[in-house]
């Protein structure tokens, strides 16, 4: 759980290799099993990752992913 929660806070070294930002661990943080369940963690993350310079995530749910990054860029 360490190591990823750590790449989510070094997503502005991964960015610089085209490293994705996998956070698996969203599901161990809530306690929640189900990944259906886990979109709230998911966009905190992306967050996260936006304000550090990730610029390529996995994510399930692509829609609420793409809204969340479109208003974080201009709110930037």
């Amino acid at each position: 759980m360490v190591t990823n929660l750590t790449n989510c806070w070094d997503a502005d070294r991964l960015q610089k290799w085209g490293q994705p930002v996998l956070m698996p661990v969203i599901g161990q943080v809530l306690d929640l099993p189900q990944a259906t369940d886990r979109d709230a963690g998911t966009l905190a993350c992306i967050s996260a990752g936006v304000q550090r310079g990730a610029q390529i995530y996995r994510v399930r749910n692509v829609k609420a992913a793409a809204q969340a990054v479109k208003v974080l860029w201009a709110v930037r």
